[in-house]
């Protein structure tokens, strides 16, 4: 199975059918509809799967977690191939490779350990 994990996108596309699972994670998919299933990102509602209907309007910026908030995110460059070399739950140090994605390597902004990604 491959997952089609795409976060910040303002207008996601409809990506149903394109692989056998696409789930979407953050603001503006609504699962069924431009995905097949969704997980919110919320703080209200982390976690939550959703088989069917919109996620969770956008709240502002993330929680700070140490004192630290959205500068703990990385962000994809553009909607491509990901190559993920970390799993969920594992120590990373701020400079370590954590996915590829259309060749470029994306690191950890700072020491931690790994809360989210699209997993294989």
């Amino acid at each position: 199975m491959s997952p089609d994990p795409r976060v910040r996108n303002p207008t996601p596309p409809d990506r149903c059918g394109l692989t056998p699972l696409n789930i979407g994670l953050g603001v503006a998919f609504v699962a069924g509809v431009n995905c097949d299933i969704a997980i919110e990102t919320s703080w209200e509602a982390l976690g939550q799967v959703l088989p069917n209907g919109p996620m969770l309007l956008l709240r502002g910026e993330p929680c700070p977690i140490d004192g630290v908030g959205r500068e703990r995110a990385v962000y994809a460059p553009e909607s491509a191939v990901v190559c993920i070399s970390r799993r969920i739950g594992e120590a990373v140090a701020a400079g370590e490779s954590v996915l590829e994605i259309a060749g470029k390597m994306l690191c950890a902004p700072i020491p931690g350990t790994l809360r989210g990604l699209g997993c294989p």
